[in-house]
């Protein structure tokens, strides 16, 4: 084997990012102004609007502000100060303020997922993102690490990053198939066109083996999500999504079934709810991974897609720093892989609670959630999303 290009001091030296989503993309906007050369492919025949909403907590608030795209974000969705716990009857169990918790917790806001997606693509120059781009394989083990595209295309950097998500070929290329474990929990999403009589909130109410997630992104618009108990891989048709779901959540408080209703039928995206026990490394050679390809977590912490953004900021940060790319993508997994896999376990833990069918466990948890000082939710709340990437 030849020498690895990757020993040597790379500082304005090609980047290859697999995968186009929010962490691809905040990870090549932050190699591009590190000054790396930098190229995303992504499979994809455009950047479309997929998917639904999400929370974009302080933390990532704080990641893409140090990509300088903060003001732009805040164009999109009301940031939200409160959080709460319900049960299936409209009564509120317990919750957080996060005004009283100080300025490390905001802002905080739900946003279109596309929306993110939309700042993040703008802000990268034309020509570094090229679509219909098929990743097959990646060689780790050449001179330096190459990228098989299924056009028979090949291309070759100092630097390779699988960012493409949860079925990543990046990650099977380096470790091969890893397990994938099912929550025992499905989960529907959708924006409805609905104005909820409050916003800068979001909640989790929980009933038998299922929960809802009401969460208005502004005056006009609501995003919400529906997970419960179902088998793995159970079809349905998608066409009568909003009917099933006005049955199983019919006389819920927190105006639940109106928010259902508001929905366009062909809207409403249902997915399963797994992830993957978490990796104790993510790279090999000069090839890493970062975000879903790297830590796919449940997303009962909201966590998901920031992460994903925190990686790109501090993978920027250590190549910048590092002398060589091993040892940057040496300091990336040190500061990176603690947090993630604490973030992917948490989130894990919570899905079993909200599983439970049985009556006892169900009131137990209740109580928790009503008897739970406010002290403890901070403190517990608190190194999730007062995480500062850096600069």
């Amino acid at each position: 084997m030849g020498r690895w290009l990757s020993d040597q001091p790379v500082k304005n030296g090609s980047v290859i990012i697999v995968g186009g989503g929010i962490g691809g993309l905040a990870a090549g906007l932050a190699l591009h102004r590190t000054g790396f050369e930098v190229r995303v492919v992504e499979r994809a025949p455009v950047i479309s609007e997929v998917g639904a909403g999400l929370a974009v907590f302080s933390n990532a608030y704080r990641a893409i502000a140090a990509l300088g795209e903060a003001g732009k974000l805040d164009r999109f969705g009301t940031p939200f100060h409160r959080g709460l716990f319900g049960r299936p009857d409209g009564k509120v169990l317990g919750g957080m303020d996060l005004r009283k918790w100080g300025p490390g917790f905001m802002p905080s806001r739900i946003v279109r997922r596309a929306d993110l997606q939309r700042v993040l693509l703008e802000a990268l120059p034309a020509g570094i993102v090229e679509t219909g781009a098929e990743t097959t394989d990646v060689d780790f083990a050449a001179a330096r690490p190459t990228v098989h595209l299924a056009d028979g295309r090949r291309f070759s950097a100092d630097l390779v990053v699988g960012a493409d998500g949860f079925r990543s070929v990046v990650r099977k290329s380096l470790w091969g198939e890893t397990p994938v474990r099912y929550s025992g929990q499905t989960c529907y999403r959708a924006i409805a066109n609905f104005s909820a009589r409050e916003t800068g909130w979001l909640g989790e109410i929980q009933g038998r083996g299922i929960r809802f997630g009401p969460c208005p992104i502004d005056a006009t618009r609501t995003y919400w999500w529906a997970a419960m108990n179902a088998p793995q891989s159970d079809r349905d048709d998608p066409m009568k999504r909003r009917e099933l779901l006005m049955a199983r959540y019919a006389g819920w408080g927190f105006e639940i079934p109106e928010m259902i209703a508001a929905a366009s039928p062909d809207s409403i995206l249902r997915n399963d709810l797994v992830d993957r026990p978490p990796l104790p490394r993510w790279s090999r050679g000069a090839v890493t991974l970062l975000g879903d390809a790297a830590h796919p977590m449940l997303p009962n912490l909201g966590q998901g897609a920031c992460s994903a953004i925190e990686d790109g900021v501090v993978l920027a940060r250590c190549l910048r720093k590092a002398p060589t790319v091993l040892q940057a993508l040496a300091a990336y997994e040190t500061e990176r892989i603690p947090r993630t896999t604490r973030l992917t376990n948490k989130s894990w833990q919570f899905g079993i609670l909200a599983r439970w069918t049985n009556p006892f466990l169900i009131r137990l948890r209740e109580l928790a959630f009503a008897l739970t000082p406010d002290s403890v939710l901070r403190r517990e709340f608190s190194w999730q999303v007062e995480y500062d990437a850096g600069e």
